[in-house]
């Protein structure tokens, strides 16, 4: 499996101050957790202004990035 980010890195962060889940939802991280080439088109250069926002999350467990998660818009290919 190829990992796009430092996950050793992030493991032992985790670990040494006992969080279970990291998660991610700026554009910025989601886009450096996925390899860095992530953007949804709509919202690549600014962030949606109106009464909902989209919001992409990224979800990585400590226990292994077998159980990572990646939550977003139904019309995403992702």
């Amino acid at each position: 499996m190829n990992i796009p980010f430092k996950y050793n890195e992030l493991k032992n962060i985790m670990r040494e101050r006992a969080i279970d889940l990291a998660v991610a939802n700026s554009r910025h991280n989601v886009r450096y957790l996925l390899g860095g080439g992530y953007f949804y088109h709509f919202h690549e250069h600014s962030t949606r202004m109106a009464q909902s926002q989209y919001l992409p999350l990224v979800g990585i467990p400590g226990s292994g990035v077998d159980g990572s998660f990646y939550i977003h818009r139904p019309d995403e290919a992702g």
